[in-house]
């Protein structure tokens, strides 16, 4: 079913969604087009508890999923003449650049021909922590937290270890919680962060669409473009220590410096990137991604009564232990080694965020074949401000391009709606002008002469 994706497409009880509603609109002139097809179609009559004590609207997943398969729809439908969208299932095994463009090589046998591609997969799946290697074929090892029939037939009273604190992981205990979970729950990650709350404030924005088309974000009118990570880091402060508590949060400036970043991490070199990826960022992801007020209040609760319980360690090897499976780790606080007992466990570790390291076949085949590459801070793959693709050599490639989750190394911020539709609209105002190799045929000259 193309529109709703992974999580989307997750039938009840999955959770809402993190954001509100206003960020996850897809139009940039209409904010509130979310919240009410929700309203008209019945989704908010059905779901009360999806408006939060400050009146931010956080869906249901499903219903954000049926939203995108409707409006997909809806324009397809709409299509001008000659225009058109179809929708195929298959695999995609190579991708070969021939004469008049690209071939897609299906595993069904097909091939499709194409003057352009987009390679728009969103996140690498979750990848099987190495300590977990060779424990990773028992019974009670869950590697996919949105598998919710697996996630349904854990036994009330069953011991479970969610791999992870994150976002995910608060989600899984939510789904546990739904379904009258008894058993004790356990989440394990390296520094053993949790997710920051949503802004208790009444945003006076429905959406980011207004920040993102601003020449000029906020963050980088007080500021200017912060050159290194450091310096990003100390405006951050700076703007946190000046607000009044009892009329705003951190929360605001924060999402200040997010949505101006897509216009300073471009001009980043690579050396301060890594620096963010190997310090800051996952302490910059658990004030990013925050949980939603439903989801955060079932934690609370599981944290108040005992059930839920948080851990910071290395993970450091598994073994299975007769029905159960024995995990050791080493405490971040005091560096010993501590063993935990689990009947299930949940891989709540997120993407791989390298698709060359991610397994996926076709990034894997990609790579290979030198079409794209990694990105060299560890993130995503490389793409230039105009989302072509670069290949083994450096070259970008005119007719493949990405959108999305792959391209975070070259911009930073793609995860929200509004951020991967801009992405779209400036990649489409390139194509419109015209590559530099054609506005050089144009002009008359060679590409890459001066004249």
């Amino acid at each position: 079913m193309p529109g709703p994706g992974r999580a989307p497409g997750t039938p009840p009880p999955a959770p809402p969604q993190d954001a509100p509603a206003g960020i996850h609109t897809i139009h940039p002139d209409a904010p509130l087009h979310l919240v009410e097809w929700l309203r008209d179609g019945g989704a908010l009559a059905a779901d009360p508890g999806a408006v939060a004590p400050n009146g931010a609207v956080y869906p249901r997943r499903a219903d954000f999923g049926r939203y995108m398969a409707a409006e997909l729809e809806r324009h397809a439908s709409a299509a001008s003449p000659g225009c058109g969208i179809a929708h195929g299932r298959d695999r995609v095994g190579v991708v070969r650049r021939t004469a008049g463009g690209l071939a897609f090589e299906l595993a069904g046998g097909r091939t499709l021909r194409a003057a352009r591609g987009v390679l728009a997969l969103g996140w690498n799946a979750v990848g099987v922590p190495d300590a977990l290697r060779g424990a990773d074929a028992h019974p009670g090892w869950i590697a996919d937290p949105w598998d919710l029939d697996r996630i349904a037939a854990i036994p009330r009273d069953a011991r479970v270890l969610l791999l992870g604190t994150s976002l995910t992981a608060c989600d899984a205990f939510a789904v546990l919680a739904a379904q009258g979970h008894a058993g004790p729950v356990l989440a394990l990650s390296r520094r053993g962060l949790r997710p920051a709350a949503q802004n208790p404030f009444p945003s006076t924005l429905t959406s980011v669409w207004g920040m993102l088309r601003d020449p000029e974000p906020a963050f980088l009118r007080r500021h200017g473009r912060p050159s290194t990570l450091r310096a990003a880091m100390r405006a951050l402060r700076a703007d946190v220590a000046a607000l009044d508590p009892a009329t705003a949060s951190w929360q605001a400036p924060f999402d200040d410096l997010r949505d101006g970043s897509m216009r300073f991490w471009p001009d980043w070199p690579d050396a301060q990137k890594r620096r963010f990826v190997r310090h800051a960022k996952p302490w910059y992801d658990t004030l990013r991604f925050r949980n939603p007020p439903q989801i955060e209040r079932i934690v609370d609760d599981g944290l108040a009564r005992g059930q839920l319980a948080l851990a910071a360690g290395r993970l450091r090897g598994a073994r299975p232990a007769g029905a159960a499976i024995e995990l050791a780790y080493d405490a971040r606080a005091a560096g010993a080694r501590r063993t935990v007992l689990a009947d299930v466990v949940v891989n709540c570790t997120g993407p791989r965020p390298r698709p060359g390291a991610s397994g996926h076949p076709l990034w894997t085949r990609l790579i290979a074949d030198g079409l794209v590459r990694d990105h060299p801070c560890g993130l995503g793959i490389d793409v230039d401000r105009s989302c072509r693709t670069i290949d083994a050599s450096g070259r970008p490639n005119d007719d493949l391009l990405a959108f999305g989750p792959p391209t975070i190394g070259a911009f930073g911020e793609v995860s929200a709606v509004p951020f991967i539709a801009r992405q779209v609209l400036a990649a489409l105002a390139a194509a419109a002008a015209g590559s530099p190799a054609r506005r050089a045929r144009r002009a008359g000259r060679r590409p890459g002469s001066r004249r």
